[in-house]
């Protein structure tokens, strides 16, 4: 007898499988043979294929990666799969890894693994861990009836770690010098990332004053520069430059770089140097006096351009009247001087002088500067005005100057008579002196002389008049002196006469005079004495008061001091009596005042004479072995004993 069992072809890769048979349960007497029980094998006609493991990791440099692929189930038919690798975050592009793909085979019977590899590429660059993959594809097998699928996993991550150092790079200003101009407003400083970009990374900069001055050329400008990862671009921060309308010399800003993070290092140059150039231009005279003789006919004027000179620029010139008058003595002369972009040539205009042929000073004029353009910019700086000096080129006599001064003291006063012209024949002057306020022979000698030059002879001469120092204190008093009788047909100039100012060297005061080494009374004792005389000739009368400290005489307590004994001492005796009273020695001032109606110099003036008091009675004391008691001391005591004596 037989019976079926129906088997599920379940399409699955399994293996064999087995099924228990049994008999049991005999009926009718029968008993149950050998074997009642059997084993009945499903034989699985499927296999699968698939990877091993579902990831892996390996270093870049570790070299080729083995990838391993197994056949598991039947082992019927010859089975083949196909394989490749995919990009992730690592790519065939960016040379991570070349590509691999391929067919892997059993033969027909066969199981076990089978591998191919993967070869990553080893680079130097410091990068994140990057990930591809690679995955089976169309199974095979090659006997009818036999099957093979793709098992699980079917798809394999291969994961590459980095083992390169980070290389963060350095840090530097792209170059070690920047310039800029005042008008350009803001600066841009360019800082560069070389040598590596691996991770994100940090620097500080900062500026500071070299010969500019943050505030009022630049403003301070401070601040951090970030990079990140894999970021190498230059970077950049401003500093904001003044433009002012001072014409100045190019002025400097320190630049640096401090405090890298993220392992970058300072690169060169890790500090900088900013240029600021002024561009402003500025316009001037290139003196501040100009000379020139009548008989030059003109005298030039020269105008410098400093500074920028990329614009055009002008200014206007004009001049105007000093001693020298327009059209008497010069001719009026206005313009303007124009300077084309990139011109720094200096620049000149002419004034035509007038010769007039007659004998007279040395005249003056001005010239000025003015409305420089462009008006943003420009600028007229010193000297903006010159004094130009005509010469008169005349034959003459005169004095060097119409004025002297001197003090009484000095002796004497120097004047300087000048000869000036061709010096065509021999020639002379008379020097005489005349009084004004000043009279000789009290304030100086009356001088006549003769000067003399010969022929071919020019120059200046020397006249000496002797000043007289008398003791009277007095205004500042004036003479003249005076130029005649020229001979040999040369004239006298316009400066024919000399005024001479005598000043006072004299100063209102008191002579004191005191006895031994100062005024020193005991109290009862001696008198002292001192004298007063004045140290100057008074104008009038002058009364002297003696005012003497408490206690103290003085004899007399006024003085008459007139302009014939002004000088004379006179005495004065202090003294002092004893009031009984024991004090300490002191010093005390006797008040010395003048008075004068006729003579303010004198009037309110006051000194001092110190005057040094001993005291009469001098503290009588008793020594012993405990020190000495004042007499005053031991009275006390003594009556406090009587007093008690009489208690008792």
């Amino acid at each position: 007898m037989t019976f079926t069992i129906t088997v599920t072809d379940d399409g699955d890769a399994e293996g064999d499988e087995t099924i228990a048979l049994s008999l049991s349960n005999v009926t009718g007497g029968a008993t149950l043979g050998d074997p009642s029980a059997a084993t009945a094998t499903i034989v699985d006609e499927e296999s699968l294929v698939q990877f091993t493991t579902d990831a892996q990791a390996a270093n870049e440099d570790d070299g080729d990666i083995t990838v391993t692929v197994e056949r598991i189930g039947a082992t019927r038919g010859a089975v083949t799969v196909d394989y490749a690798t995919a990009d992730g975050s690592a790519t065939v592009a960016d040379s991570d890894y070349t590509a691999a793909m391929g067919t892997l085979s059993w033969a027909d019977g066969e199981s076990g693994t089978k591998t191919f590899t993967v070869s990553p590429t080893a680079d130097d660059e410091f990068e994140d861990d990057e990930m591809f993959s690679v995955a089976l594809s169309n199974p095979a097998n090659a006997t009818a009836g036999a099957t093979t699928a793709l098992g699980t996993p079917n798809s394999q991550t291969v994961t590459l770690s980095n083992d390169d150092d980070a290389i963060a790079g350095s840090v530097q200003f792209s170059a070690a010098d920047y310039s800029a101009l005042e008008s350009d407003g803001t600066i841009t400083i360019t800082v560069t990332r070389t040598g590596g970009d691996d991770g994100a990374i940090t620097v500080d900069y900062a500026t500071t004053d070299g010969s500019a001055t943050a505030g009022s050329d630049y403003t301070a400008a401070t601040g951090t520069l970030s990079w990140d990862d894999d970021n190498a671009d230059p970077m950049t921060f401003t500093v904001d430059v003044v433009n002012d309308a001072a014409l100045e010399d190019s002025e400097t800003v320190a630049l640096s770089l401090s405090n890298p993070t993220g392992g970058a290092t300072l690169g060169t140059p890790a500090g900088s140097t900013l240029t600021i150039a002024d561009d402003d231009t500025a316009l001037r005279l290139s003196a501040d006096a100009y000379t020139a003789a009548e008989a030059d006919g003109m005298v030039t004027i020269t105008v410098e351009r400093i500074g920028d000179t990329t614009a055009a620029a002008s200014v206007d010139y004009a001049t105007m009247d000093g001693s020298a008058t327009a059209p008497a003595n010069y001719t009026a002369a206005t313009g303007t001087l124009n300077w084309a972009a990139g011109n720094a040539d200096p620049m000149q205009f002419v004034v035509m002088l007038v010769d007039d042929n007659d004998a007279n000073v040395d005249r003056d004029f001005r010239v000025r500067l003015s409305n420089p353009m462009p008006a943003t910019g420009a600028s007229v700086v010193a000297p903006q005005t010159a004094t130009v000096t005509i010469t008169d080129d005349e034959d003459k006599i005169s004095f060097a100057s119409a004025t002297a001064s001197v003090t009484e003291g000095a002796g004497q006063v120097v004047l300087s008579v000048v000869r000036s012209g061709s010096g065509n024949g021999a020639v002379s002057v008379t020097v005489s002196t005349a009084n004004e306020s000043a009279t000789a022979p009290g304030d100086y000698t009356a001088t006549n002389v003769t000067l003399s030059w010969a022929d071919g002879e020019t120059g200046a001469m020397a006249v000496n008049v002797p000043i007289i120092d008398d003791q009277s204190e007095e205004a500042a008093e004036t003479f003249t002196v005076n130029l005649s009788n020229a001979t040999g047909g040369i004239p006298i100039g316009e400066i024919d006469t000399a005024t001479v100012t005598i000043s006072d060297n004299d100063q209102a005061g008191f002579v004191l005079a005191e006895s031994g080494n100062g005024t020193s009374l005991s109290e009862g004792g001696a008198a002292d004495t001192f004298t007063i005389a004045l140290a100057t000739q008074p104008t009038g009368t002058v009364t002297v008061t003696i005012a003497p400290p408490e206690r103290v005489t003085a004899d007399p307590e006024t003085l008459t001091f007139t302009a014939a004994n002004w000088d004379q001492p006179q005495e004065v005796s202090v003294q002092i009596g004893d009031d009984g009273v024991r004090q300490a020695n002191r010093t005390a001032s006797a008040t010395i005042t003048a008075n004068s109606a006729a003579d303010d110099n004198y009037d309110g003036l006051t000194e001092t004479v110190t005057v040094a008091i001993t005291d009469a009675g001098a503290v009588e004391t008793l020594s012993g072995s405990s020190g000495s008691l004042g007499v005053p001391l031991l009275a006390l005591l003594g009556l406090a004993a009587w007093r008690r004596r009489r208690r008792s």
